[in-house]
């Protein structure tokens, strides 16, 4: 039997069903792994069952070192910029000309805050969805101690 607690319930098979006013859903762990090698952070998945809306994308939301890494846009920017590098299938060719440099969009994170970001770069690592922010804009969402979270996005 599942125990509620503050819009989380604890399922009977170890998952987490969660309930917030952005995002609804579930997380359930993989175990396909031997107990020794098995690494709780690399087998989480996450499933949504809601959806964000018209317009609206969801993903996984990162941060990074913007000042390590040159825009393919050629825009300069600091981590204290509102910036971020969307994932290069929805962000297309990584030049000066591409048509998504320098346009901004609206990012929700897990307890519903939202910041705005200009897109300076494309994520190679990054999934469909996902966005990788600058530190600054990443912090405004999230504690840096969740490293990735779950996020819902739009062109603002």
């Amino acid at each position: 039997m599942a125990a509620e607690d503050h819009g989380i319930t604890y399922t009977q098979n170890g998952g987490i069903d969660w309930n917030s006013p952005v995002l609804k859903g579930s997380i359930y762990v993989d175990r396909g792994y031997d107990d020794a090698s098995f690494d709780v952070s690399q087998n989480l998945k996450m499933q949504s069952v809601v959806d964000p809306g018209e317009n609206w994308h969801t993903g996984k939301g990162t941060y990074y070192d913007v000042e390590t890494r040159k825009s393919s846009c050629g825009i300069k920017a600091t981590n204290k910029d509102m910036v971020a590098a969307l994932n290069t299938k929805q962000f297309g060719d990584k030049s000066k000309d591409n048509k998504n440099c320098g346009k901004q969009v609206e990012i929700t994170g897990p307890n519903g805050t939202s910041v705005k970001v200009k897109l300076i770069d494309g994520c190679d690592t990054c999934a469909e969805g996902d966005i990788d922010l600058s530190p600054a804009a990443f912090e405004k969402i999230a504690s840096f101690s969740h490293g990735s979270i779950s996020i819902k996005w739009t062109e603002s």
